[in-house]
C-alpha cells in the first residue's frame, strides 16, 4: 500500500501543486502585470495596476459599512486621481484593494474602521503581497527594455517608469 498508492500519491500531489512566484503569489500575475505596464504608468496609476493582482480577484466588498468605507476612500481628493472611473482593458478595476491600500497610506481609515477584522486581515494580505507585486512589475520592465532593444516589442519602456514603480513602493 504505501510503496504502490501513498508515495506516488504525494508526488503526484507535489506535482500538481499551483506554481508560485516572488513571495508566493501566483505566477499568473506576470501576465496581467506585462499586459497593463505602458509607457505612461507613473505614480497615480501604479496603485490601479498593483490592484489587478490575482490574489485580490476575491476581495470584494462585503457589507454595506465597507461599500461607505470605499466611497469616502475614493471621494478623497489626496487619491481622487489613482482610481480611475474605468477599468484598463477588459479586466474590472479591484477598487477594495487600491482602496484600502491608498486609504492606509494616506490614514484615512479610522480607529474604529482598523479594528474590523475583515478589514485588517484584507490589509495584511495587501500589505503582504504588495512588495512581490513590486518586484515582479520591475522585472516585467527590464524585461520589456530589453525586448524594446532587441525589437521583439513596441512597448517604450523607460527607466523613469522604473523610478516611478519604486518610487511609490
Amino acid at each position: 500500500m504505501l510503496i504502490v498508492i501513498v508515495i506516488p500519491g504525494y508526488f503526484y500531489s507535489e506535482i500538481m501543486k499551483e506554481e508560485r512566484d516572488i513571495g508566493g503569489v501566483n505566477t499568473s500575475n506576470r501576465e496581467i502585470f506585462k499586459k497593463m505596464i505602458s509607457e505612461d504608468m507613473h505614480g497615480a496609476k501604479i496603485p490601479v495596476l498593483l490592484g489587478q493582482g490575482e490574489e485580490f480577484s476575491s476581495m470584494k466588498v462585503g457589507s454595506k459599512q465597507e461599500l461607505e468605507l470605499m466611497k469616502k476612500i475614493r471621494n478623497n481628493q489626496k487619491i481622487k486621481e489613482a482610481i480611475p472611473e474605468t477599468g484598463p482593458d477588459e479586466r474590472a478595476i479591484q477598487i477594495k484593494p487600491v482602496c484600502l491600500l491608498m486609504g492606509y497610506i494616506y490614514g484615512l481609515l479610522t480607529e474604529d474602521e482598523l479594528n474590523n477584522p475583515k478589514l485588517v486581515e484584507d490589509i495584511f494580505t495587501i500589505m503582504r503581497t504588495m512588495p512581490s507585486y513590486i518586484t515582479i512589475i520591475i522585472q516585467e520592465c527590464m524585461t520589456l527594455i530589453s525586448m524594446l532593444r532587441q525589437r521583439k516589442t513596441y512597448k517604450r519602456i523607460s527607466a523613469s517608469n522604473i523610478l516611478g514603480v519604486i518610487q511609490f513602493s
